[in-house]
């Protein structure tokens, strides 16, 4: 089954512009984050996969929602936001994975609590979904999208941190930029 879910989960990407691989990318780096929280394996197993899926429900957002030039209006924006909600319907299908829906649901909440689907703050976000959140973000800036074009790995990790304590969790995105420095250094020490 989370096979069949993965697919669907790429089928959404393939849909939306330049977002080809973004769970991928998305779970490298909550598996990064994961680890460096020393989470059990089926812990870091679980919440990689509510990375690699997080944006399932952009599956049934209009073509025409996703892929827009500029800004949304406040009704597109509207529909986009219930991408969270019927991603972790769908995921609530799956035996014994409620914590992955709920990461998914709760990847768009912010630490201030002016996040959505339902304003959520602090750590009464599921861990799962702050990690998610800070992943996220870090890919969508550093990556070319229809809303943005990208940032350098660094001027993102600046954005993280200027955000922190409002839309992320603080203390993920130190641990996050940390485990990142540690990575470059190790792949530039690789010859890579």
């Amino acid at each position: 089954m989370k096979e069949s879910v993965e697919a669907l989960s790429r089928a959404a990407e393939l849909r939306e512009h330049n977002a080809a691989g973004h769970g991928g990318q998305c779970a490298h780096y909550v598996g990064m984050i994961a680890r460096g929280l020393n989470l059990s394996p089926q812990e870091v197993d679980d919440v990689t996969f509510a990375g690699r899926v997080h944006d399932l429900g952009k599956l049934f957002i209009a073509d025409r929602i996703l892929n827009k030039p500029g800004a949304l209006t406040e009704d597109e924006f509207t529909v986009i936001k219930t991408h969270p909600v019927v991603g972790a319907e769908v995921l609530r299908a799956l035996p014994e994975i409620e914590h992955v829906a709920q990461a998914v649901e709760s990847h768009h909440e912010a630490f201030d609590g002016s996040g959505y689907p339902l304003g959520l703050k602090g750590e009464n976000i599921p861990l799962y979904g702050r990690i998610v959140a800070v992943a996220d973000a870090f890919v969508n800036m550093t990556s070319d999208r229809s809303f943005a074009p990208s940032k350098s790995d660094e001027q993102a990790i600046t954005e993280l941190g200027k955000q922190s304590g409002t839309r992320f969790d603080g203390m993920i995105v130190r641990l996050f930029a940390r485990l990142l420095k540690m990575e470059k250094a190790t792949s530039l020490g690789n010859g890579s």
